[in-house]
């Protein structure tokens, strides 16, 4: 995949997240609605949906063209044994530190079961978790760009200041996305790290009947993330960290925690 359509993907097999940062958006907190970034979210949506696999990637900073779907014809490569075992055991420890997750999706987006939402400004239709983040972490965070319902990619956030053109391996994103559709399929999608390798997946019952955990840690950085059903298994949720190479894998582990714990603020069972 070029630099100009670098996808990221985490998430039981669920979230394949193309990161598109807007060049135009504003570094200001969450609650301060930055400018819309329709255009550069939606590219991302397309990516992240018509990808053929999923890649551990860096975000890019420019929005992505579509990736038109390639068929499969062989299977990935087999991961080194060392490396697939050092990222299930990282798997294994975040699993520990993950509550249950049971996600109540709003009402209103019912409306929206197989389109793409259309807003004035995307950062309306996302939860206020920044100050969550903030706390979590130890430092201020803020709305980057997305939208919900889309899925995999939704709405994502980053520390401040948000820098669009900040080199991949200095960047840091987390996401919370939703996407309607056949439960078993959504969270089965295959995913891929660094050489093509298929990421190492987790399945994690404390979290969800039939929650997922995956994720790479490879030249690209680590990458990370959950995928679990809703409540009336009509959609899956997927949430989920990327993490430059620069940036220590520990801090991945913390931010896919975090915003785990602000979706359950957001999004209560009901």
């Amino acid at each position: 995949m070029s630099s100009a359509h670098r996808a990221w993907t985490i998430g039981g097999g669920l979230l394949a997240v193309a990161i598109a940062a807007a060049t135009a958006c504003s570094a200001d907190v969450h609650d301060a609605a930055p400018a819309s970034v329709a255009a550069s979210s939606t590219a991302a949506a397309a990516a992240s949906s018509t990808s053929a696999g999923r890649s551990s990637s860096p975000p890019s900073s420019a929005a992505p063209a579509t990736v038109p779907a390639t068929a499969t014809t062989s299977a990935p490569p087999p991961m080194p044994a060392a490396q697939a075992s050092a990222i299930r055991a990282q798997l294994a420890a975040l699993a520990k530190r993950l509550p249950h997750l049971a996600l109540t999706a709003p009402a209103t987006w019912a409306q929206y079961a197989g389109t793409t939402p259309d807003y004035v400004e995307d950062i309306t239709s996302c939860p206020h978790v920044a100050a969550t983040l903030g706390t979590e972490l130890g430092q201020k965070w803020t709305y980057a760009y997305g939208k919900l319902p889309t899925g995999p990619a939704g709405c994502t956030w980053t520390p401040v200041p948000w820098v669009p053109d900040r080199p991949p391996a200095d960047r840091l994103f987390v996401t919370i996305g939703y996407q309607s559709g056949p439960v078993a399929d959504l969270l089965h999608q295959p995913g891929y790290c660094d050489g093509g390798h298929a990421a190492p997946t987790l399945a994690v019952p404390t979290v969800g009947s039939d929650a997922v955990l995956d994720g790479c840690e490879d030249s690209n950085g680590t990458v990370l993330g959950v995928s679990v059903a809703d409540p009336p298994r009509t959609g899956v949720w997927t949430l989920g960290v990327y993490a430059g190479s620069h940036v220590p894998a520990s801090r991945a582990v913390d931010a896919l925690v975090a915003v785990v714990r602000a979706a359950r603020q957001a999004y209560p069972a009901g």
